[in-house]
């Protein structure tokens, strides 16, 4: 099923190192925008470009 490693465990510093004081800031990370160029945005939807599928539906994986 698996190996079971035995870490020893490490010995923690005598003096711990004193806590920052100051802001803090907390940063979400919403995605990544993606932009089209400007002659793609202005073409219709299906507008029968060499990428389009020609109305066939997608293969089912198995």
């Amino acid at each position: 099923m698996g190996e079971l490693i035995d870490f020893s465990a490490r010995a923690r510093p005598a003096a711990a190192a004193p806590p920052i004081v100051g802001e803090a800031q907390i940063l979400f990370f919403l995605g990544v925008r993606y932009v089209r160029p400007e002659e793609a945005a202005t073409k219709t939807p299906g507008g029968g470009g060499k990428a389009s599928s020609g109305g066939r539906k997608r293969k089912r994986r198995a």
